[in-house]
């Protein structure tokens, strides 16, 4: 989070805090977002594998 806003503060013009904010939250979102995402796939990959060598997915 710190690094958002630090990338934040590099990114934006002026140096308010609206729109470093503007700019870090969604940094964080996105962050946030592709763990989800990389946890979901994965999972997948893992069921993927039990099935192929032919044991039971949990």
């Amino acid at each position: 989070m710190v690094g958002a806003f630090v990338l934040g503060a590099i990114i934006t013009p002026t140096f308010d805090p609206v729109n470093q904010s503007l700019v870090a939250v969604p940094l964080i979102v996105l962050y946030t977002l592709s763990i989800a995402l990389a946890y979901l796939a994965r999972r997948q990959r893992r069921r993927a594998v039990r099935t192929a060598v032919g044991a039971e997915p949990t």
